[in-house]
């Protein structure tokens, strides 16, 4: 199993709907360590997402402790200062949305609202800093996720499984990008 570095290319930003200053952000050279950690990151993620889609609220909430540990376990060692900035810039936010109270004993709709909310950020990590995964990612965007205003999500394969919107609408949601261009 050879995992692979992978750039997100910063396009996709006004694909999914993203202001037009965000199309142009930073990408900074990152340690293999830093981006082994974003891959656990996005293991854990996928858990999360798996769980929501098929409506199974203790699988969410434990893999979302899983996987705001593994985020802690990063190592920012290698960054320039540049990157690092960044990188500290962004963990504040990200750190807002996974020590929401609401998370604790809000069940699926918390965590439904949590991972709406950290999908954006962990893509800016994507983007900003590289991942080093086994297999492409598809990023997927909901239309009707958010009260309508969209959503994205990532998923390990082609087939639409919304975290966002229940048995409801699974099927919801077009394969944005398909993320997996060498580094």
């Amino acid at each position: 199993m050879m995992l692979k570095p992978f750039l997100v290319g910063t396009a996709i930003a006004v694909a999914i709907g993203c202001r037009e200053q965000d199309a142009h952000k930073k990408v900074f050279q990152a340690p293999a360590s830093l981006q082994l950690g974003l891959g656990k990151v996005y293991e854990g993620y996928l858990i999360v997402q798996g769980g929501l889609a098929s409506g199974n609220p203790v699988l969410s909430q434990n893999a979302l402790s899983m996987m705001h540990g593994s985020l802690h376990e990063i190592s920012t060692d290698g960054l320039d200062s540049s990157g690092k900035a960044y990188w500290d810039s962004g963990d504040g936010r990200i750190m807002e949305v996974l020590h929401n109270p609401d998370l604790a004993t809000g069940g699926l709709p918390a965590v439904r609202k949590a991972i709406m909310q950290f999908s954006p950020l962990l893509l800016d990590r994507m983007e900003s800093f590289g991942i080093m995964v086994q297999d492409p990612i598809f990023l997927f965007r909901c239309p009707e996720a958010g009260a309508d205003t969209g959503a994205i999500w990532f998923q390990r394969d082609r087939k639409a499984s919304n975290p966002y919107q229940g048995d409801s609408l699974r099927a919801c949601g077009v394969v944005v990008r398909e993320i997996g261009i060498p580094r």
